[in-house]
């Protein structure tokens, strides 16, 4: 098994996919963050995980450093959850390096995690770096949960850049963040800017995008198909 998820009977991890919009409710025998780390640093030696879900398992800063090992050790990550920790910018910032060298993410998941915006603008430098590494130009990052952090309208700016920079992002998700309506109007336009490029060479791509109702700044945009990010993957 190549995977670390949320589900102890198979592999390294524990139950399968957690859902963006609502916590489900795990059993009293969860594993511990301890226990987690532990299982992490053993498969490390593999060099071989595909995927590594990590979601709502108490990571704090300090555990990024192991994560960061893992994207740097593990050339064929593709989906990385990390979704309702406590990483805050501290663990972003050292996340974003490990993501400036790698080249195979397809699915980041940050949501949740008292993300403001100094460690979104590290966040975006490191995407924006990957991306730029990549052959052709475009990254590989298609999908970006940011729902549910403390992202304000420069976060919402950094994010905007990475976008026209020809990201190849292509779907987005930041309800709940406090990006107001310069932010919105920023990442809509880059969205669209994008949009324009794509068209312009070919490369055809719907946009759609979802006004979050629990919230009068929060704004959900999707580059792509629409889709349920609650759904299991």
């Amino acid at each position: 098994n190549n995977n670390i998820n949320n589900n102890s009977n198979k592999g390294f991890g524990f139950p399968a996919m957690i859902s963006m919009t609502q916590p489900k409710e795990y059993p009293t025998s969860r594993p511990s963050r301890e226990s987690v780390l532990q299982r992490l640093s053993e498969a490390l030696l593999r060099r071989s995980l595909a995927q590594i879900d990590l979601s709502q398992r108490g990571l704090q800063p300090s555990d990024a450093r192991l994560v960061k090992m893992a994207l740097s050790q593990n050339a064929n990550l593709t989906v990385l959850k990390l979704g309702y920790n406590n990483l805050g910018d501290a663990g972003v910032a050292t996340l974003a390096a490990g993501i400036a060298s790698h080249k195979s993410l397809n699915l980041l998941d940050l949501g949740f995690n008292n993300i403001s915006d100094h460690g979104i603008r590290a966040l975006a430098s490191g995407m924006q770096e990957a991306a730029c590494k990549q052959r052709g130009g475009g990254g590989t990052l298609q999908t970006l949960y940011l729902a549910g952090n403390l992202i304000g309208e420069d976060g919402a700016l950094a994010i905007a850049d990475f976008i026209r920079s020809g990201s190849g992002l292509q779907k987005l998700y930041m309800t709940g963040n406090r990006i107001g309506g310069e932010g919105v109007k920023a990442i809509t336009e880059a969205i669209l800017e994008e949009e324009i490029s794509r068209l312009g060479s070919g490369e055809e791509q719907d946009i759609a995008m979802e006004a979050d109702t629990t919230t009068s700044t929060g704004f959900g945009m999707q580059l792509g198909e629409t889709d349920n990010p609650a759904e299991s993957m």
